[in-house]
């Protein structure tokens, strides 16, 4: 029996579809923990589904690759790592392994910028996505309520809190869709994002789900500026979650380190700290006040515009899943946030699911953008097999 065309890739992005999001929820639900092992579990499962992600593209003969705007972000952080390694070139007495934190910063970087990719690519466009998209928030949900109950209130536990956050986000943005009328669908994406935002501002809550409730906030009020009808509730509930949420950001004692230079000492900074502080004090001292910040306005810039985007094309169930991809995003700034792998998952699968079907959807160009990401991928890697970075 002939098969008709088209089948074979068809197959692969099936089998892939179910592989990516499997393996993320796995890593998300169980890699709550800094080792090397999860590390290389990590890495290697990124292998593998970029293997699976080239002869998808490879058999339907598609040359595009998944954009979105997070990578600007991304690139922004790459270019201020690459100047601090560069630097640390020069010095002549300096080794390999004095630029050790320089190249894991790196590599942290392309392993969440390939996530978005493989998600992006895999899962959002597939034709059971909805499943996979609730799949995923559910893992993330269990890899939060996992770490609490095992390991109680350690970092790695805050850490995941913004990460269930968001995974609740991803099921109630999923939970949406199944509403046929677009003005209902709207009301329970603010609402829902609202509900997210103002269950962070208990006192009880630790300071870093204040970032993911102040940028979700934000998005709220620009979707009710956006979206006619919705702006008596969305404007003053939007309002409320980003001023309250900054007003208690402000007065949080020790939130970022007292005198940063303009953009940090890079290599020098991991000296003064442990794989348990706070990510944000990492990131400030590393990067610097004006690295921070650029690379801040950056996220809020993509944010915004999958919010302006999904509000022209009545995609309004990302409104929410982009609440979550800033949830997800903050875990990052919490204590040992940037030394777990299920923060890193969560939140290329938060970016990932929030640009998807979104137009523009793809950046047109040769599929050599990929076959080079993952050339590059591929020398970090063995960079850091020798030098041993990111894990603890």
């Amino acid at each position: 029996m002939a098969l008709s065309p088209g089948t074979t890739s068809r197959q692969f992005s099936a089998v892939s579809g179910w592989l990516v999001t499997v393996g993320f929820s796995v890593g998300m639900a169980a890699w709550w923990w800094p080792s090397y092992q999860s590390w290389g579990a990590t890495a290697g499962l990124m292998i593998l589904l970029l293997a699976m992600y080239m002869a998808v593209k490879i058999s339907a003969g598609d040359g595009t690759v998944p954009g979105n705007p997070v990578y600007f972000p991304a690139l922004i952080s790459v270019a201020l790592a690459s100047c601090h390694f560069a630097a640390g070139l020069k010095d002549e007495t300096a080794s390999l392994l004095d630029n050790m934190m320089n190249v894991s910063a790196i590599y942290h970087i392309g392993l969440f910028a390939l996530g978005v990719l493989l998600v992006q690519a895999l899962a959002a466009g597939a034709p059971l996505a909805r499943a996979l998209r609730f799949i995923s928030g559910a893992a993330m949900i269990a890899g939060g309520l996992l770490s609490h109950v095992i390991v109680g209130q350690s970092p790695a536990a805050q850490a995941m809190t913004p990460v269930a956050v968001a995974g609740a986000g991803l099921c109630l943005a999923t939970a949406s869709e199944f509403f046929d009328h677009a003005a209902l669908t709207a009301r329970t994406s603010i609402t829902g994002a609202a509900i997210a935002a103002l269950a962070t501002l208990s006192t009880i809550g630790p300071h870093v789900l204040l970032f993911g409730s102040a940028t979700a906030g934000a998005i709220i009020l620009l979707t009710s500026i956006l979206s006619r009808g919705h702006r008596l509730v969305g404007v003053p509930v939007g309002v409320l979650c980003a001023g309250v949420s900054a007003w208690r950001l402000a007065r949080a004692p020790g939130l970022i380190p007292p005198d940063l230079s303009a953009f940090g000492s890079g290599e020098s900074a991991f000296d003064a700290f442990t794989g348990a502080d706070s990510g944000l004090h990492i990131i400030s001292s590393a990067l610097g006040w004006m690295g921070l910040g650029i690379i801040a306005l950056a996220a809020l810039a993509a944010a915004c515009w999958i919010v302006i985007a999904s509000a022209r094309q009545k995609r309004t169930s990302r409104i929410i899943m982009t609440c979550a991809a800033a949830f997800a995003a903050s875990a990052f700034l919490a204590p040992g946030g940037l030394f777990l792998p299920s923060c890193t998952l969560a939140a290329a699968t938060c970016w990932a699911f929030s640009a998807a079907d979104i137009r523009p959807p793809r950046a047109y160009g040769s599929a050599a953008v990929a076959v080079s990401h993952d050339l590059g991928f591929r020398a970090m890697h063995g960079v850091e097999a020798n030098t041993g970075g990111t894990g603890t």
